[in-house]
């Protein structure tokens, strides 16, 4: 996007610690990628020392990482492609896609030892959005374990999600405006060993979401052995995006990096206004790929 407008993008790979030493008035922006709680007080201490110098009034920042900072101390320039959005804007894009699709039942499985692009927070967040909606749609998460099977206490204790912010934290974020108790959290949850039957035909008209594809093809496999029309009865949605999802025509919603590097680029040049949340936080756009399944 930028070669476009004839603009030089430069990549150095700098240590957080070498921060403070780049302040060229030449360097059109800055983008910071891979922000997390590892590294906070870092780019804390480097925002400091932009403001210090008034170097960020002449250059805008960018940030791709974790919600971290007070964004009161942030300067006004900053722009944000937050992690955090990300999982909030699927879950709004899908949520109204299944309420436009009229669903009677919603079930979302959720793997715990595979590395997704959504963890546990989605299927929060999922709820939390569908609700605005309709409070009267059945909703199931089913929690996959592919060795032990824990209850779903302890697994709402002992997953990364809740050992680092807090289950309750992060219930609240979820369900800002439509709030979800832990109780009522884990009422909508049931778990899965490795032998366990994970799906079950339904007479009514559902949607399944996986946040792994090759559950998502197990099922489009089990939808065929039981004559289950897909995607009439059963519409199968995946969000992990990888080739499966290709090779077995699984429907996908995939990070439009497109979309987002185009957004950016025009922030940078400032010739377009770019919708930004109260905060500076960019909306992250997806796709919805319309394959085989729904």
């Amino acid at each position: 996007e930028l070669a476009r407008y004839s603009i030089r993008l430069q990549i150095q790979c700098i240590s957080m610690n070498d921060l403070p030493k780049w302040n060229s008035t030449s360097t059109l922006a800055w983008f910071l990628t891979g922000v997390n709680n590892s590294n906070q007080k870092k780019v804390l201490n480097w925002r400091n020392h932009i403001v210090k110098t008034k170097l960020h009034r002449q250059t805008p920042v960018f940030i791709y990482g974790e919600k971290l900072f007070n964004q009161a101390s942030v300067p006004r320039n900053v722009t944000w492609l937050c992690r955090g959005t990300f999982v909030k804007d699927l879950a709004r894009m899908i949520a109204e896609k299944l309420n436009q699709g009229q669903f009677k039942e919603i079930h979302v499985y959720y793997h715990v030892e595979k590395r997704l692009p959504c963890d546990f927070r989605f299927s929060i967040r999922l709820l939390s959005e569908i609700r605005k909606y309709s409070n009267n749609v059945p909703f199931f998460i089913h929690v996959i374990f592919p060795r032990q099977k824990l209850s779903v206490e302890n697994f709402l204790q002992q997953d990364h999600t809740y050992r680092s912010a807090g289950y309750q934290y992060l219930l609240d974020i979820a369900g800002k405006f439509s709030p979800i108790s832990l109780s009522e959290l884990m009422s909508h949850c049931s778990v899965h060993g490795p032998n366990d039957v994970l799906f079950e035909a339904s007479p009514r008209k559902s949607a399944w979401i996986f946040t792994d594809d090759s559950t998502a093809v197990k099922a489009k496999s089990f939808c065929k052995s039981q004559g289950i029309e897909v995607p009439n009865k059963v519409n199968i949605l995946g969000i992990e995006n990888s080739e499966l999802s290709l090779t077995e025509s699984i429907s996908t919603c995939v990070t439009d990096w497109n979309r987002i590097a185009y957004l950016v680029t025009h922030a940078l040049l400032g010739d377009i206004k770019i919708k930004r949340s109260s905060k500076g936080y960019m909306p992250t756009p997806y796709l919805y790929i319309r394959r085989e399944t729904g």
